[in-house]
């Protein structure tokens, strides 16, 4: 439901646009936008909440995630990075709860290009990554016991 300005019959301007999933009895409460319209499609800078808690702060283009943007899971996680397509794509850095995480570059979702992953038990491996996993050559430094240099291929 748009809560908000309309021209020529679409949503047009700044508002609140709650989204919701149908149910046989009721619906159910997905998300609510703080955003900016643009004939009914979200342009430009904007807000999400999310009915489980999780928030996205960001810039959105035809109606998806696109540009710098923020992301915090209620579980603590963060992501903070470049978006397109509604996924992580380019430089951004994922902090997880735990103390592991990845700063570096994104495709698709995915570590894909140089980075950094830093382990939760310590250690961390430095170097490059494709679809998320260890690909080319890399630094692997363990917790306490030294660093290993070597080449890693994506299987």
């Amino acid at each position: 439901m748009w809560k908000g300005p309309c021209k020529d019959g679409f949503a047009d301007g700044a508002g609140v646009f709650d989204r919701s999933r149908r149910g046989i009895f009721s619906d159910t409460p997905v998300a609510s936008y703080e955003v900016a319209m643009v004939q009914g499609r979200i342009e430009g800078a904007g807000k999400i909440k999310y009915a489980n808690g999780n928030a996205f702060t960001g810039n959105f283009k035809d109606g998806r995630r696109d540009g710098p943007g923020y992301m915090a899971y209620v579980n603590g996680d963060q992501f903070e990075g470049e978006y397109r397509d509604d996924l992580p794509n380019g430089a951004g850095i994922l902090l997880l709860s735990s103390g592991a995480g990845y700063e570096g570059d994104w495709k698709d979702g995915k570590f894909d290009g140089i980075g950094t992953r830093k382990y939760q038990v310590g250690g961390s491996h430095a170097g490059a990554w494709k679809a998320g996993k260890w690909h080319g050559n890399g630094l692997l430094t363990y917790a306490g016991s030294g660093r290993l240099e070597g080449r890693q291929v994506a299987r």
